[in-house]
């Protein structure tokens, strides 16, 4: 598990635009609607205004419990935003 995680910051980090943490260039900006379950124990937390700069968050949930296992420890709240953030885009225009 630790080498295949630490790939994806390896990678993340020397790829052309450099990801997330490298600041990167307007070209790697994701256009996919994006929604984000923000935990207060989470290991890393980037500050929104970076993640809004590249992504398209359409929702942006800030809970209360909960950390990197948000899955395990809150699995009802976590459940219910996935299945409100999906069900918003099916009533929206992409």
């Amino acid at each position: 598990v630790g080498p295949s995680s630490i790939r994806l910051y390896y990678e993340s980090r020397n790829s052309p635009g450099g990801g997330l943490l490298a600041g990167g260039d307007d070209s790697s900006n994701v256009v996919i609607p994006t929604g984000i379950a923000e935990f207060p124990n989470e290991i890393f937390v980037p500050p929104e205004s970076w993640v809004r700069a590249r992504y398209d968050v359409r929702k942006w949930t800030k809970f209360s419990r909960g950390g990197h296992f948000a899955a395990l420890e809150q699995p009802e709240v976590l459940g219910k935003d996935i299945i409100d953030f999906f069900s918003s885009l099916s009533t929206s225009r992409l």
